[in-house]
């Protein structure tokens, strides 16, 4: 078995903790959620807790549902993105 890097352990939890809050914030469940984007409560638990990265094709869909804004959805992906580099590189990215 290969070893990880400490990149490819590192949650999205940026991006997790920004659904959340927007889907908390209309009082829906993750079960609601799931049925409105066509997909499984599981997929949206796991994109929520950060241990899955949110597909570029389904953002769109997310803010859609949840009437946020996409160019923060965005914000949040490049920080978590940001993040990941810096602990498999070790180098700052601003």
């Amino acid at each position: 078995m290969a070893k990880k890097t400490p990149g490819e352990n590192y949650q999205h939890v940026i991006t997790g903790t920004f659904l959340s809050d927007g889907r908390k914030g209309l009082g829906m469940t993750q079960g609601r959620l799931a049925e409105d984007l066509g997909c499984t409560r599981q997929f949206v638990t796991s994109i929520e807790a950060g241990t899955a990265k949110l597909p570029w094709r389904m953002a769109k869909d997310w803010v859609e549902v949840l009437g946020l804004n996409l160019t923060s959805l965005y914000r949040c992906i490049e920080l978590d993105m940001k993040k990941s580099f810096k602990l498999v590189t070790g180098c700052k990215v601003k």
